[in-house]
């Protein structure tokens, strides 16, 4: 598995040099979830905040950033990343809540589990919106204005 996740960020790294490829856009935001789900949420953040200073794929972007921000005990990041999300209509909302805060407690308390956190949790209690597929309904390109 290791080895399928390398060449993966190897391929994305890729296309996300090429500007003129189609998906170019989507693979910041996908390198992010990568590092994030491998317990590197420094480096999940340096490929989020470049998706959000091009405004790509804002919406699956802030969710993902706001959870990174939480792993790297950065609260007030994460909640303005949240807000960012819930004003600008995710799906799954309150699921979205509830797993925010349950990873906001765990922080709070020291009990933080990086590979569960990483991992998103348990599917039941994640959100549709988190399960690694950008915005479907952002326009411009996949970039949100």
């Amino acid at each position: 598995a290791m080895g399928e996740i390398e060449n993966a960020k190897e391929m994305f790294m890729k296309i996300a040099e090429d500007k003129d490829d189609p998906y170019s856009s989507y693979v910041r935001y996908e390198i992010g979830n990568i590092y994030l789900r491998s317990n590197d949420p420094k480096t999940a953040m340096k490929w989020y905040d470049e998706a959000i200073e091009k405004r790509e794929h804002a919406k699956s972007v802030a969710i993902a950033a706001s959870l990174a921000c939480l792993m790297l005990n950065d609260l007030d990041r994460a909640e303005e990343l949240k807000r960012f999300a819930l004003v600008n209509g995710i799906p799954d909302a309150s699921k979205y809540i509830a797993v925010f805060n349950h990873m906001k407690d765990s922080v709070a308390s020291g009990r933080v589990e990086l590979n569960r956190l990483a991992g998103f949790g348990a599917p039941a209690e994640m959100p549709s919106s988190l399960s690694g597929k950008p915005d479907t309904d952002d326009t411009n390109g996949g970039k949100n204005d």
